[in-house]
């Protein structure tokens, strides 16, 4: 079983990898950091819900797991893209808020775990319906994002 698994998070890591590398080339920087986020994550619902049985397997069997630097496996390396897609994010919300356009209530690293984890958490639930639907899913993703980035404007927040 371990074996089925490995090879299936090995098309899975194959898959994004690409699908990251092709989001992140197309973004806009015109673009308002929702939109550019909406960018990232969409092509990812495109993804998911071709199978989302095995889509949920392969989320569910990265959730839990912690990041080993000397991990080989498949796991491992779908859990350093993961923290490779944050860092990125981390970048477009720096890039952000240097430009005025978003508060700066905390650094840039946090806020990008941050919507990594509405990202996450949607996802999850959005497959777990009996027939997900990309652009509903983005609707929501995207009320969801928005509600996170509304929440950073706020100049002083509470300590």
């Amino acid at each position: 079983a371990c074996d089925i698994r490995d090879r299936l998070i090995t098309i899975v890591n194959d898959d994004l990898e690409a699908l990251t590398d092709a989001s992140m080339a197309k973004l806009d920087p015109a673009q308002p950091l929702l939109e550019r986020l909406i960018a990232l994550f969409e092509p990812r619902y495109h993804y998911w819900v071709l199978d989302p049985e095995i889509s949920s397997v392969a989320l569910t069997e990265t959730a839990a797991r912690w990041l080993d630097d000397d991990d080989p496996s498949e796991t491992a390396r779908f859990l350093r893209r993961r923290l490779g897609l944050t860092a990125k994010i981390a970048e477009l919300v720096a890039a952000e808020q240097r430009a005025g356009g978003l508060g700066t209530p905390d650094d840039a690293p946090a806020i990008a775990l941050f919507v990594m984890g509405v990202y996450l958490a949607h996802v999850r639930f959005w497959l777990g319906e009996r027939h997900p639907q990309v652009a509903e899913g983005i609707a929501q993703l995207r009320r969801q994002l928005h509600l996170a980035l509304v929440g950073l404007l706020a100049r002083n927040p509470p300590a």
